[in-house]
């Protein structure tokens, strides 16, 4: 293999890694520079309608899933007003009109973003933060379409580009589900990287620590990550190939002590991990020797 697209989908307190101002629709996150439409007002970080559903309903809802997307106060204290505050999307969501244990945790789609800005090293916008060396934007993928771009510096393709978000301080009973649509692009060549990849972390409380699934331009892995070291669960070939130029679903569940991962549409894998699930908090997304576009996040628990 050549190189590696991988979706890390990571769970955990502390949220790092790529960042996006989503603004606009209720529930979705705003500040000073990214203000609402519609009539709508930033209440504690989110777009909310004053006076109507929006604050309990659309904000517990969609903004409660932000209110665990991002981190609890804000997306929580909109949804379900400020005691939804402290427990994000569950409590928040709940209070405030939407599924008392949050549905949906956090959702972007990147369109709300102004492309010109850079996604440097510590840069935060929108719940998102990049945080390692590397760069990253929210370009323009197809025409009125945006997604977040993570790619190396040409001379430090050993570094990974990582993008965090918060997504729930709570992990559901029922279980929780990321997925992701990449882009992978073309591999970047030079810098002294042996491994070309992009990541989508799930379930971690830092970056060290998750549920990781990613792609080559023929291939799948499902990793385990603890203490920084990485395991193989399962791997082999992509039904449909090749899996880079293209936009390609990812989808990663964890329900009790198992794993499932979707590539393409098609289930690669299911299999039993006691080490399932680890701690809350973050999703986490991240390139290595690689650039890739990352659309449609989403954190939800499971039916």
């Amino acid at each position: 293999m050549r190189g590696w697209q991988l979706v890390v989908l990571g769970l955990g307190q502390a949220l790092a890694a790529g960042c996006l101002d989503l603004a606009d629709p209720a529930g979705r996150a705003c500040d000073d520079a990214h203000g609402c439409a519609g009539g709508r007002v930033c209440q504690a970080g989110v777009c909310v309608s004053p006076g109507s559903a929006s604050g309990g309903g659309v904000g517990g809802g969609a903004g409660g899933g932000l209110g665990g997307g991002l981190g609890g106060g804000s997306g929580g204290g909109a949804g379900g007003g400020a005691s939804g505050g402290g427990k994000g999307g569950g409590k928040g969501g709940g209070a405030g009109g939407g599924s008392p244990d949050g549905g949906v945790f956090f959702f972007d789609n990147f369109e709300s973003y102004n492309p010109s800005q850079a996604w440097n090293p510590g840069n935060t916008r929108g719940g998102w933060k990049i945080l390692t060396d590397g760069m990253g934007s929210v370009g323009i993928v197809t025409p009125g379409t945006q997604a977040l771009e993570l790619f190396p510096k040409a001379s430090t393709l050993t570094v990974v580009n990582t993008a965090r978000v918060a997504t729930v301080d709570t992990f559901p009973g029922s279980g929780l589900e990321a997925s992701v649509t990449l882009h992978p692009h073309e591999f970047i060549i030079g810098g002294g990287s042996t491994t070309f990849r992009c990541l989508v972390q799930l379930a971690s409380a830092d970056p060290d620590h998750g549920f990781a699934l990613g792609i080559d331009n023929t291939d799948w892995v499902l990793l385990r990550i603890e203490g920084g070291v990485e395991r193989t669960l399962a791997s082999g070939n992509s039904a449909s190939t090749p899996l880079y130029m293209r936009a390609i679903p990812l989808v990663l569940r964890l329900k009790g002590q198992g794993v499932t991962a979707l590539v393409d549409g098609v289930q690669v894998a299911d299999l039993p991990d006691a080490g399932a699930p680890f701690a809350p908090g973050s999703l986490m997304v991240a390139c290595q020797g690689m650039r890739g576009d990352f659309d449609d996040v989403r954190v939800q628990q499971l039916p």
